[in-house]
């Protein structure tokens, strides 16, 4: 069968990849979802793959400015920085996020190997200079909350100008199908299921299943079990990548 595009299809993969409906998997179709819910957690918090860098266009309004903060979609997991904040001072229109595009796009033509250490040492001095020009703000961003807090003085931000932001958002499987044939979330998600299968079957001694297979419950705990720590290290060794930004 062909790799699973859909949230019911990684289930139906997973479950045949445990036996069924050679073997009957004593798993609630609830605990089904809690436990894809569980590994599509960790694939998006962990797996490179799992989210993607955003720029962010806010347009400002009063209650932004009463608060002292932007709310941000449940899809934002971190802040990277922010580009703009449109506060339409000579000093910072050399720094707005049109000007970095265009600056990268014209070095993107020629890009030899002593051009491009110009080019870094180049954007290191554009951005000492606009710290001192413009200071740095001081960004808090908590994940749970949605709130993007902005330490500076927001008297300067004008309703209905713009603050450009540079962002991680999970990538919504639901948008991108490609996400549910990712081979590590097929191999946790079916690990998962085992774990809550050894849990379910845990619970009663040497049970005999129809056609009297027996299982026991605490082996399959332990293996998936020990599955799970091995992907969980291969998640964290391979694809994970290094934090540079501001973690919700």
């Amino acid at each position: 069968m062909a790799n699973p595009t859909n949230r019911e299809e990684l289930k139906q993969f997973c479950l045949r990849k445990l036996g069924k409906p050679v073997i009957e998997i004593n798993v609630a179709d609830e605990q089904l979802e809690d436990r894809i819910d569980d590994a599509l957690k960790m694939y998006h918090d962990f797996h490179y793959d799992g989210i993607e860098r955003i720029i962010i266009q806010h347009e400002v309004t009063q209650t932004d400015k009463d608060n002292g903060y932007i709310t941000m979609s449940d899809a934002v997991i971190s802040i990277e920085k922010i580009l703009d904040l449109n506060t339409g001072s000579s000093n910072e229109i050399l720094f707005d996020a049109q000007f970095h595009m265009n600056w990268d796009a014209l070095y993107a033509f020629n890009q030899t190997p002593s051009q491009m250490q110009y080019y870094t040492a180049t954007q290191e001095n554009l951005n000492l200079i606009n710290q001192i020009l413009n200071g740095k703000q001081i960004l808090r961003y908590r994940r749970h909350t949605d709130k993007l807090y902005i330490d500076m003085d927001w008297d300067k931000i004008e309703v209905g100008g713009y603050i450009v932001i540079q962002a991680y958002q999970i990538v919504n499987p639901t948008v991108y199908e490609d996400v549910w044939s990712d081979r590590w979330l097929r191999e946790y998600t079916t690990e998962l299921f085992r774990e809550q299968w050894g849990h379910n079957l845990s619970k009663y001694s040497g049970v005999q299943m129809p056609g009297g297979v027996t299982f026991n419950g605490g082996d399959i705990l332990s293996e998936a079990q020990t599955r799970l720590r091995e992907l969980e290290q291969e998640l964290r060794d391979t694809y994970e990548e290094p934090p540079t930004f501001y973690m919700g």
